[in-house]
């Protein structure tokens, strides 16, 4: 897993990445592990530059996310500095909240967008 996970972006298609775990001893967890990882991890890192130059033509964003712990903290979107960056911007538009750890987690849905309405407020509350 640890090379799964260190080199999802140094290269590797999914079929070369499952080639080599194999290779390495992998089995079926390994590619089951593999597939969900490459489907997870689809999008590469943030572009927040290239956020920036798309937002004087945004009119709404979708405001995506997938677990929201329970200090209201989303761990894999960097809100605090997406949300600095719109407000920056000027933006005066809506943001929706869409939930997609459905397909990752087991957590109440509704929950889990009431959580993502509270860091959104703390966020724009501090900036």
């Amino acid at each position: 897993m640890d090379f799964i996970i260190e080199n999802r972006w140094n290269g590797y298609t999914e079929e070369t990445m499952t080639e080599k775990v194999l290779s390495m001893g992998g089995a079926e967890a390994e590619k089951l592990a593999i597939s969900e990882w490459f489907g997870f991890m689809s999008f590469g890192p943030a572009d927040l530059e290239g956020f920036k130059t798309i937002l004087p033509y945004c009119i709404y964003f979708h405001g995506k996310f997938y677990h929201i712990d329970e200090d209201c903290v989303e761990t894999t979107i960097p809100y605090d500095k997406l949300l600095a960056m719109i407000v920056e911007s000027g933006f005066n538009g809506t943001i929706l909240s869409e939930y997609e750890g459905h397909a990752f987690y087991l957590n109440d849905a509704v929950e889990q967008l009431e959580r993502h309405l509270k860091m959104e407020k703390s966020i724009l509350a501090s900036l």
